[in-house]
């Protein structure tokens, strides 16, 4: 969304950007990725004053606490539907960040979810305290901030219901193979996650895990080991984990051998794990 100049809009790290809107009494917005390729999907929360949104499905009306997912390829307009101070936190999350398939998204979006109990009350709490204190971000190393609101993100949309009616068959495959990918999310830190156990954990066969990953152009060892290494890589460029060593944040994401994870980050980055930590971690 834009229209209304952000308060402020920073970038948490992992590709996420965060803007604070707030709105006077004849404040409208429209998606700035509206008929393009979307480079994010915008996951918003509301306070204050309620929200009388139009978009392709027609009008909704968000109250406060309100979380609600935009598809930033249809139009979006928003105005305010009282006189009262009105605020939206705005978290851009880039597609292939989340772990759950584009056709997905697009079903989850424009449904508004009141934010008072479970995944959706922890990712508000959290936009919450990020748009407290954005202005004073800026200048602040936030890469965790923002592989922190992708998994809360992730879990939030994870635990909406795809549909209120049976979905065609397609649409079946995608909300599975979300659920597949949100719990390898959770289970990076796993050595032994493998496709056999993420199969056994939700009673599908093997063959038709690597069916469904195949279907996403991917497959599920290669998809725990990318997953795997942008979690190191996010530590090691952590300043507050200087003083780990390199193969103890390999271990605590799964890499049971030393080895293994040198090589294995050195093909995917260029350089061994402790020459990427020297060259990204601030002079001290």
């Amino acid at each position: 969304m834009n229209g209304s100049p952000a308060d402020s809009e920073v970038a948490l790290g992992a590709g996420v950007r965060v803007a604070v809107l707030r709105c006077g009494v004849s404040a409208a917005f429209a998606p700035s990725e509206a008929g393009g390729e979307p480079t994010s999907w915008p996951l918003t929360l509301v306070s204050g004053a309620p929200l009388q949104v139009w978009h392709d499905r027609g009008g909704t009306h968000l109250r406060s606490g309100d979380l609600v997912l935009w598809n930033p390829a249809h139009p979006v307009t928003v105005s305010k539907a009282t006189g009262d101070p009105a605020c939206a936190t705005v978290l851009r999350l880039p597609p292939r960040a989340l772990p759950i398939p584009d056709g997905l998204l697009g079903r989850l979006a424009g449904r508004p979810v009141p934010s008072a109990s479970g995944p959706a009350a922890l990712l508000a709490g959290f936009l919450e305290s990020v748009a407290d204190v954005a202005s004073s971000l800026a200048a602040a190393r936030t890469e965790r901030l923002g592989t922190a609101a992708i998994d809360l993100a992730a879990e939030f949309l994870a635990s909406l219901p795809t549909a209120r009616t049976p979905a065609p068959q397609a649409s079946r495959h995608d909300a599975l193979l979300g659920r597949l990918t949100s719990y390898i999310t959770r289970h990076l830190a796993d050595p032994d996650l493998s496709p056999r156990t993420v199969a056994s954990a939700h009673h599908i066969s093997v063959r038709s895990l690597h069916y469904l990953f195949r279907r996403d152009n991917r497959t599920v060892s290669r998809y725990i080991l990318e997953q795997r290494l942008r979690r190191c890589r996010v530590d090691l460029s952590d300043p507050s984990l200087s003083g780990v060593s390199v193969g103890r944040i390999g271990s605590r994401w799964g890499f049971s051998c030393d080895a293994v994870f040198c090589r294995t980050f050195k093909q995917a980055y260029g350089l061994p794990p402790g020459e990427w930590r020297r060259r990204h971690l601030p002079l001290a």
